[in-house]
């Protein structure tokens, strides 16, 4: 099956596969994610998508598969472990030891931005009702105040006037 039949995989990088040994889709299913990710504009996430494509191709049609791109059992077993690291199956409990640490990391840390943001957010809403609140007080104080001011005003020309 041709390399370029596997989701993700245009001619650029059909080329540079194939520069690394990787001709055909069965090839791809079994390469070694590091290996993939020495191609430009591959990363780890987007070379287990790519090796996942590939499986799915060929497991989809098995029989156009060239037989001479049958991996030894070792190289068959290498990439089921890989497999089963990356997805493990609900049947199969997974301990936090075998999960990958840096997915774990990013995740915690987006949590905490996200949580950091929301408070900052909060923090900001609470400052501005707050500043409102004072805001009005100090204009209700400062009404009561000319209110005072004027009513004082008001007695002492009334006292005038009757003197």
């Amino acid at each position: 099956m041709d390399i370029s039949s596997v989701k993700g995989i245009g001619p650029a990088i059909a080329t540079q596969l194939a520069a690394l040994g990787i001709h055909n889709a069965a090839d791809l299913a079994l390469a070694d994610p590091a290996k993939l990710t020495q191609v430009n504009g591959i990363g780890p996430a987007r070379a287990m998508m790519l090796i996942r494509a590939a499986q799915e191709v060929v497991s989809v049609l098995p029989e156009e598969v060239p037989t001479a791109a049958e991996p030894d059992a070792q190289a068959k077993e290498d990439a089921a472990t890989v497999e089963v690291l990356e997805e493990p199956t609900p049947d199969s409990p997974v301990s936090d030891q075998e999960k990958p640490k840096a997915k774990k990391k990013k995740t915690s840390k987006k949590k905490d931005d996200k949580t950091k943001k929301g408070k900052k957010k909060d923090k900001k809403r609470a400052e501005k009702k707050n500043a409102k609140k004072d805001a009005r007080k100090k204009a209700e104080k400062k009404a009561k105040q000319k209110a005072a001011r004027k009513a004082k005003d008001k007695k002492k020309r009334a006292k005038k006037k009757l003197k």
